[in-house]
């Protein structure tokens, strides 16, 4: 789709994995740009990206940023799921809550 992507992971507390509930978020942040030379041009998507359903360490893991001929995809495991998302131009429903399927 002419962009370049980068996948943020930011919990706001620690590296560490707290894994209480309700202790600590753990979310992802989406990034682009149309070239991969250093620019002033990466614009945030509306961040963060992706939440996840509890407040939790390490429930978004395995998270990653894939292509193939059809599109660009987010993929990442949350609660026992693998989700894949696609990646298009144009409003979104922000952010992706991660977790079990609706």
């Amino acid at each position: 789709n002419g962009y370049y992507y980068h996948l943020i992971e930011a919990p706001d507390l620690s590296l560490a994995c707290i894994t209480a509930p309700n202790e600590q978020n753990w979310v992802l942040g989406l990034l682009r740009a149309p070239t991969f030379l250093p620019t002033p041009r990466w614009g945030e998507a509306r961040n963060p990206a992706v939440v996840p359903a509890v407040k939790q360490g390490c429930y978004i893991q395995y998270h990653r940023l894939f292509q193939d001929s059809n599109g660009t995809y987010l993929e990442f495991w949350a609660d026992n799921w693998m989700q894949i998302f696609t990646l298009v131009s144009g409003p979104a429903a922000w952010p992706i809550v991660a977790g079990p399927p609706p």
